[in-house]
């Protein structure tokens, strides 16, 4: 009598997720992940919670900008500056802007606007002067001067003296004199004064203001980048940029040795930080006399990616060739290798500790993305395409071409009726060559009243088959909402609905099948 052996039965599995990890693009993503989704938020981890409602609070073409300044609105739209749905001036450019003090500045259309006097006014200021007199110390305009004490004046068009074609400093203003440091003008040989005073005619008096590409602020004066430099107003003056007295509050301006062109600029605690693609200037130092210029050979910001860059508790994140980086005062870091994707075109915004990111992947599909600081994880909202970003009184806002959105309550405006979500987690799988045998399924979900639920498989990277569905659920409860799947390699759950949910855990019974190779018909 020939003693076969003894098989042993396979015993039953079980997986249970419960933590979820966020959004992950990975070939091979740990349990809990998920391969897509939409509209849902990581505010309630462990569990998965469908964001909270939007709200619309204006319709506007071309939207280019907005900011909030001491409780008004301001954004430039259809070649206008608006405070608080009103038009105060024209603004045809509109590429950069940043506050100091109470006012907004806008570059390069050179205009700013004063929150505390309710005033637009421009920052640069040219004045054509037919007929002025000069003394070694004084210039006589033949009508009354357009600029004030303090301003760094360029001065053109003299021919008796070119070397009264330079930028002075005003110490005075008197109507139409202006008064300057003595021996500032000549007249003749250099070193004598002969005559007194001598007249010049048809001169240029200008208050320039660079072209600024990127802006910023840090202690009290606008930062900025044109052509291959990096400049700095006078103290407290974004008026001024060419005063050069050898005072701690004078401007400032270095130009720069490495190649390419500048792609954004930001406030670090300690310096500013200039980008380029692979490489950035760090400028340290308060006063003109002690700045110095630091290069650092990193990942900067991607080119038309300069409104991706926000600071959120003193750690940058902006967006590189590289994905999203975050930099921290050393070597950033990236924390986008499960997105996977390629993005251009990105504006950021900042919501408490949660970086939301809107950006153009490489099939041309905007995606709104955010990442949470806190808990170090990706989550996807929609496909808004937003062009810039603001916080006010702890919400969000953002435009896109022709609208602005809120996540505040208070604003009044259209709300969202429903919001329409859906997650999908898988593959779930385990690294072995056996098939599964799959005996159950629960997902367990929170679903307040008449809320409703579509559970789909997919097997094997097929299509996806619904398995299960909730409808006008009578009153808010937790459903434990089961499905047998078939026998597969691995599978894939896309759960999907509209309205509220909270979704606790995924928890799956399954066995270990053979290794033979079969098919499934």
């Amino acid at each position: 009598m020939i003693k076969l052996p003894y098989l042993q039965p396979s015993a039953p599995q079980k997986t249970t997720v419960h933590q979820f990890t966020g959004l992950d693009r990975r070939e091979r993503i740990p349990e809990g992940a998920a391969r897509d989704m939409q509209n849902l938020s990581a505010d309630r981890l462990p569990c998965l919670a469908v964001r909270d409602r939007r709200r619309q609070i204006r319709k506007t073409p071309d939207i280019r900008m907005i900011t909030y300044k001491n409780g008004r609105q301001i954004y430039v739209a259809d070649n206008l500056l608006w405070v608080d749905g009103r038009s105060r001036e024209q603004c045809f450019a509109c590429d950069a802007f940043a506050t100091i003090g109470d006012r907004v500045c806008i570059f390069p259309e050179k205009l700013s606007y004063n929150t505390a006097t309710d005033k637009v006014e421009r920052l640069s200021a040219k004045q054509v002067i037919r007929t002025a007199v000069f003394t070694n110390s004084t210039l006589t305009l033949d009508t009354n001067a357009v600029f004030k004490k303090g301003d760094g004046v360029t001065i053109t068009g003299c021919t008796q003296q070119p070397y009264n074609n330079r930028t002075v400093v005003i110490q005075e203003v008197e109507g139409k004199k202006l008064t300057v440091y003595d021996n500032v003008f000549q007249h003749g040989e250099l070193g004598s004064q002969q005559p007194e005073s001598w007249t010049e005619n048809n001169i240029t008096l200008e208050r320039v203001v660079p072209d600024l590409d990127f802006v910023c602020e840090k202690d009290n004066r606008l930062w900025g980048t044109h052509g291959n430099a990096i400049c700095c107003c006078k103290l407290g003056d974004p008026t001024n940029w060419n005063v050069f007295n050898g005072l701690s509050t004078d401007a400032w301006e270095v130009q720069v040795g490495s190649d390419g062109a500048f792609t954004g600029i930001a406030a670090f605690s300690s310096h500013i930080i200039a980008f380029k693609e692979h490489i950035c200037h760090k400028v340290y130092g308060q006063k003109p006399s002690a700045m110095q210029v630091q290069v650092a050979h990193i990942d900067g910001v991607k080119p038309g990616c300069a409104k991706s860059i926000v600071n959120i508790n003193e750690n940058i994140f902006y967006l590189s060739h590289a994905g999203v980086m975050v930099y921290a005062g050393g070597i950033p870091d990236c924390i986008s290798p499960q997105l996977t994707d390629t993005y251009t075109d990105a504006a950021a915004g900042r919501l408490d500790s949660k970086y939301y990111l809107s950006a153009r992947r490489q099939d041309g599909a905007h995606e709104l993305l955010v990442f949470d600081t806190t808990k170090n994880l990706w989550v996807k909202e929609d496909d808004t395409a937003a062009v810039c970003f603001t916080s006010h009184a702890g919400a969000l806002y953002w435009a896109t071409w022709g609208e602005i959105w809120t996540t505040s309550t208070a604003e009044k405006g259209e709300a969202e009726n429903g919001v329409p979500w859906s997650v999908t987690f898988g593959d779930f799988t385990r690294v072995t060559a056996d098939r599964k045998i799959i005996s159950r399924l629960h997902v367990l979900v929170e679903l307040p009243a008449e809320s409703r639920l579509l559970c789909e498989l997919s097997y094997d990277g097929g299509a996806f088959f619904p398995a299960a569905r909730i409808q006008d659920t009578a009153a808010a409860r937790v459903f434990r909402v089961p499905c047998i799947p078939r026998r597969c390699e691995r599978f894939s759950v896309r759960l999907s609905g509209v309205g509220q949910a909270l979704i606790k855990g995924v928890e799956i019974k399954w066995t270990e099948g053979s290794d033979q190779t079969w098919h499934n018909t």
